[in-house]
């Protein structure tokens, strides 16, 4: 049998008694033996119509031999049972289930995502989880349930808002930061407002490497007095548009093996140096999307510079992806608005409890 985290959560009703029921419905099933549960939290709504009560949360632990389908297939069936109606995204609801961890599986379909794609910022998941199942291992990130906790609780206030060029990644940031009453740490070069930087070619400037290194530096001094900040002033958040791997990113779109390797060892000496954002939030779109946004700011590309734009994209993807990064949240689209809405909810999810 495998180990299975789920999330529950209500605010309509008797919620600690639907919570009871729901605990029995689920376990009802054959192919699920009870293993723990943690107590109940309550924590505000986030997100979604304002006004709503606050909901319970808590985190039931289950062995299963049921697949990730069957198990997403019959948690839905539960939660129609009980009365679930799915009207609003992020409204108020009798029933609330989702399915966080499922043992090793990672799933990523239109259907279903495994582990949940919002559980490794959400203070009322991370909380009740942590109780019952903190030594669970969350694979992409390689953190632990605990872990995660522990990066929510102690790292600093500080969001790194990133994408690839023609985003108006920026834009976002520095939006974002207004609604949440934040501080933007923000990069008057940065590629969204440099793309050429992608493009050129090595030999176009000798000094690229020290160049892009210098580059990072800098980024990594306005980190360093961002965080001496955040330390004088414990609740005060700053959301910056750049993250540090992005310099990292391009280099390895651009440079040989050789190349490569002086580049990441000498980018490491200044990254290593620097704590980890709370949350990383990836604006992302197909690269027909990107082509389309820098065309309307004026860069008309040809198809060697598409090309290098494909293997930017991808290594930032890759490296955005890549284990032991911290929590990420990936918003999909290129729509400005969706990613607004999608922050907003993340900082309040983060400190809600």
């Amino acid at each position: 049998m495998t180990h299975a985290l789920i999330g529950l959560g209500s605010n309509l009703g008797d919620r600690s008694a639907q919570l009871d029921e729901v605990i029995l419905r689920i376990c009802g099933n054959p192919q699920i033996r009870w293993v723990a549960q943690s107590s109940y939290h309550q924590t505000r709504a986030i997100g979604g119509p304002s006004g709503q009560e606050a909901f319970l949360n808590a985190a039931l632990r289950i062995e299963t031999t049921l697949g990730p389908e069957a198990l997403l297939a019959w948690t839905q069936h539960v939660e129609r049972e009980m009365g679930r109606e799915r009207l609003v995204r992020w409204g108020p609801r009798r029933i609330d289930i989702d399915v966080l961890l499922l043992g090793s599986h990672v799933i990523r379909s239109h259907e279903l995502e495994i582990p949940h794609p919002r559980m490794t910022y959400r203070r009322f998941v991370l909380e009740p989880a942590a109780e019952i199942a903190g030594e669970m291992k969350h694979e992409p990130s390689g953190w632990t349930v605990a872990e995660l906790l522990q990066h929510l609780r102690k790292s600093p206030n500080y969001l790194a808002v990133f994408g690839p060029p023609g985003l108006l990644v920026s834009r976002v940031a520095k939006r974002a930061a207004a609604s949440c009453g934040a501080r933007v740490l923000s990069d008057s070069i940065d590629l969204t407002h440099d793309p050429t930087a992608i493009w050129l070619p090595i030999d176009c400037r000798s000094d690229w490497n020290e160049s892009q290194l210098e580059f990072l530096r800098r980024r990594s001094e306005l980190q360093k007095a961002m965080l001496e900040d955040i330390k004088r002033d414990a609740n005060s958040l700053v959301v910056s548009d750049f993250w540090t791997k992005e310099t990292e990113a391009l280099a390895r779109a651009r440079m040989s093996t050789k190349e490569l390797e002086y580049f990441v060892e000498q980018s490491d000496h200044v990254v290593d140096t620097l704590a980890a954002p709370r949350l990383r939030v990836l604006i992302d779109a197909p690269v027909e999307r990107l082509v389309e946004g820098l065309k309307a700011e004026g860069f008309d590309l040809a198809d060697e510079e598409i090309r290098r734009l494909e293997s930017y994209h991808q290594q930032l993807r890759d490296l955005a992806n890549a284990p032991l990064q911290g929590p990420l949240l990936q918003v999909f689209g290129g729509d400005c608005e969706a990613a607004h809405t999608e922050i907003i909810a993340a900082v309040a999810a983060m400190s809600v409890m």
